[in-house]
């Protein structure tokens, strides 16, 4: 990964190859979170801000949450009922013993585990039948997703003290660093996380109403520390996280950042955005979150979105996608089935 605002090309083709395995269509999800069919084939860099989405552009198009990388796929909810097991665990050592069994049971091909070693602890995960050269890309996001998760679950910002990867230093490995704020080291012989035992102690304190909001912020929750840092990236965040992200105000939002109004006005027009398109678009994500579930209601959606009719939530959805609530949600079918 890098610690600026692009990736090279060869991180995304990474994240591509088990989609292309499972015959995909790349061109497809490209269309899908809004970029050029060519940029894989261009000089260009491609943009951090979209590489979460396009993590869960090709689960969704496989309806596969291991992005057809492994040879048994893990169904769309798999991610999310882990998060319902681990959330009522104690402490974060039992939620990790959880998350390990959890997902020996999903899939065999997934080896993690948890050990200590003196003043140490090593959250070690490995890919059974696969080559540990293939897609560095999806390892990294898998382990920096892990990393992000344990943080969560804590609601603390947990200090690595490193990170070893098994695969090579790929074209960006100076980034990573920055991306896990600790000494990262290539070719080891394992893939793992290094931190401070006292770390399995700290309790849970999440609860079942946070998981939905973590699953529709992972975009967010995925994007690197220097990404992290805009102003808008911090008011994304807010947004999404508080317990009514509609009725959330711009004063509200200031006094979170320890900014006066004035101040975080002037940020966000450097940055050439308003606040309410700021807003806009998480209700944009929120609303595509939530069109991809099987069962979704467009009324219910409108008005969870804050929508005074579902007739107003559809002329913004066209608005933002070119087509109506329920074409879309019949598109999203249609294409999984393809």
């Amino acid at each position: 990964m890098s610690i600026y605002e692009y990736l090279p090309i060869a991180s995304a083709k990474s994240l591509l190859q088990g989609l292309s395995a499972a015959g995909g269509d790349s061109s497809r999800v490209l269309d899908d979170i809004g970029l050029a069919r060519n940029i894989l084939e261009s000089d260009d860099q491609f943009p951090v801000r979209k590489s979460g989405e396009l993590v869960l552009a090709i689960s969704r198009h496989l309806e596969d949450e291991t992005l057809g990388f492994l040879e048994r796929k893990s169904a769309p909810g798999s991610i999310q009922m882990c998060l319902y097991a681990l959330i009522s665990a104690p402490t974060l050592g039992q939620a990790l013993t959880r998350l390990i069994h959890y997902w020996r049971l999903i899939n065999p091909e997934i080896n993690m585990s948890i050990r200590r070693e003196g003043a140490q602890a090593y959250l070690s995960g490995g890919l059974f039948n696969q080559n540990k050269d293939v897609a560095f890309a999806y390892v990294s996001w898998s382990t920096l997703f892990l990393y992000r998760l344990l943080c969560w679950l804590v609601d603390k910002d947990l200090q690595l003290e490193a990170i070893t990867f098994s695969f090579a230093e790929p074209e960006d490995g100076k980034g990573y660093g920055d991306m896990f704020n600790t000494q990262v080291r290539f070719s080891s012989s394992v893939t793992a996380m290094v931190f401070d035992p006292c770390y399995l102690d700290f309790p849970i304190v999440r609860e079942n109403q946070d998981i939905d909001r973590f699953i529709a912020a992972l975009p967010e929750l995925m994007t690197l520390k220097a990404i992290d840092v805009s102003v808008i990236a911090k008011i994304s965040r807010y947004i999404k996280f508080s317990a009514n992200p509609n009725a959330v105000s711009f004063d509200e939002v200031s006094k979170s950042l320890n900014l006066s109004p004035d101040i975080l006005r002037r940020r966000l027009a450097k940055e050439g955005v308003k606040f309410q398109d700021i807003k806009d678009n998480i209700r944009r994500e929120m609303a595509i979150y939530e069109l991809q579930k099987p069962y979704s209601n467009v009324s219910e959606i409108a008005y969870s979105l804050g929508f005074s009719e579902p007739s107003a939530f559809n002329r913004a959805f066209k608005q933002w996608t070119g087509m109506s609530p329920g074409r879309y949600k019949s598109f999203g079918k249609q294409g999984t089935k393809e």
